[in-house]
């Protein structure tokens, strides 16, 4: 599922709070730490051993373990400081995030993994709703931006090739992802409306599937059409859940 779509969404329509708004939630952010683990695994693919996976899982759980300090002994002494400016406050928010990220990439991870740890650790500051409030115009800009990006990804010419298995993932994705949401919510006792509405929502592919994808083809594990075939049910499936 999305994060960024999704919860933009919610927000939109003040149903962060709501039953099914936290289950959606919860639903994106254990698939987003899911996700994560999985690049530490891709720095390995290039010349995959059993002792590159040991040192990419090794990088990765050291940077979390940075993070983590980070967030207890550093981040409350700089951003109590902070916090008597708001435009401060916001600058060191954004400096840890490309800080964090910078950090990722020369461990060889992607830019996501370091730019999500930052976002980990700020989130346990007691100044996290003032840093959201004030990075909401940043966020709203930067998808702009991403779905600007995401459309220059979309090449005519290899639709043909991507049309049949488009139209396949695409009613896998709207009509067989829900029922396997539904069947999960269900089980745990929830309401029909409540059941219904945490399957839409997380039906839009993720921003963190194309990353992956991109990442694939950088490392030649992935073939190009496979991304155009990503990027192509990522923008029918977000445009499907606002119908939705």
């Amino acid at each position: 599922g999305s994060t960024m779509v999704v919860l933009k969404i919610l927000s939109d329509r003040q149903e962060l709070n709501s039953l099914h708004g936290r289950l959606v939630t919860g639903f994106l952010l254990l698939e987003d730490v899911l996700i994560v683990l999985t690049f530490t695994i891709f720095s390995s693919l290039g010349d995959f051993s059993f002792l590159s996976l040991v040192l990419a899982l090794g990088k990765g759980i050291g940077l979390l373990l940075l993070v983590v300090l980070f967030s207890r002994l550093v981040f409350p002494w700089l951003f109590r400081y902070a916090s008597q400016n708001e435009e401060l406050l916001l600058i060191l928010a954004i400096g840890c995030c490309f800080g964090f990220a910078m950090l990722a990439y020369f461990l060889g991870f992607s830019i996501a993994i370091g730019a999500f740890f930052a976002g980990v650790g700020l989130a346990n500051l007691p100044y996290h709703f003032a840093i959201a409030g004030k990075a909401k115009i940043l966020r709203d800009f930067f998808a702009a931006i991403f779905f600007v990006a995401l459309g220059m990804q979309v090449v005519l010419s290899s639709l043909r090739t991507i049309l049949v298995p488009l139209i396949a993932f695409t009613l896998f994705v709207i009509i067989v992802n829900p029922l396997m949401t539904s069947l999960i919510t269900g089980i745990f006792g929830y309401r029909r409306r409540t059941i219904f509405l945490t399957a839409v929502f997380l039906i839009p592919t993720s921003e963190f599937a194309l990353i992956m994808v991109a990442e694939g083809v950088k490392r030649n594990v992935i073939d190009h059409n496979v991304f155009a075939l990503v990027v192509g049910l990522a923008m029918v499936t977000i445009t499907a859940v606002s119908y939705l």
